[in-house]
């Protein structure tokens, strides 16, 4: 992640392609999109304002970390109630693996803190029907995908979730078809239009 934040920094574009990973790499072609933007442009901006220091990236890392705590008790407390929320928030605090990621630079707490957002708006949105709610939960969740591009399968998930939901009422004629439709449109246009710069750049670099 660092070499192609300080690649950035430098007006090298987005480069640094490893042929460990991808054989096609060489000193000539080093356009990549092996790690996703967003954790690279969140610690090129730290490092553009605060200097290309380590201990200023891992500052970053602890504060992003702390705030998966809070997300995770927000996310808890709209599952399960304030006590689940303690319990949920603490288990997080402990967690070994994460806090081994705090001295490194990467972009997996930076997914975990949209993770949990993206589900905790996502929730909330299902309980409150706001057009405004089902908008925040597709772009957290877009941007959790930008940050770790496996995360597509959780928002494919998601709007199958609603696509069933959708079904399920135009056959139970309980409400209109149109209005539980809504929710997964919106969510999936949101989503798709958080990742469309990243698909466009990877189409002009790329061809594909």
């Amino acid at each position: 992640w660092w070499p192609i934040v300080s690649n950035l920094l430098e007006g090298k574009g987005y480069v640094q392609c490893l042929p460990e990973y991808f054989p096609f790499c060489g000193p000539t072609n080093q356009a990549t999109a092996m790690h996703e933007p967003l954790p690279v442009l969140l610690f090129a901006l730290t490092a553009l304002i605060a200097g290309r220091s380590l201990l200023t990236a891992a500052i970053v890392e602890l504060l992003l970390n702390l705030s998966v705590v809070l997300a995770v008790f927000f996310l808890a407390r709209e599952c399960a109630g304030r006590r689940a929320a303690f319990v949920a928030a603490l288990l997080w605090a402990i967690y070994l693996p994460a806090i081994k990621l705090i001295p490194q630079v990467s972009g997996e707490l930076t997914a975990a803190l949209a993770v949990a957002v993206g589900m905790f708006l996502f929730l909330r949105a299902r309980r409150l029907a706001r057009t405004r709610d089902w908008l925040a939960a597709g772009v957290i969740v877009g941007l959790a995908i930008l940050a770790r591009s496996a995360l597509l399968v959780m928002a494919v998930a998601l709007a199958g979730g609603l696509a069933l939901e959708w079904l399920k009422s135009r056959r139970a004629r309980a409400v209109s078809p149109a209005l539980t439709l809504r929710p997964f449109l919106i969510f999936c246009v949101a989503v798709a239009l958080t990742l469309l710069p990243w698909f466009v750049r990877n189409y002009l670099v790329f061809g594909r």
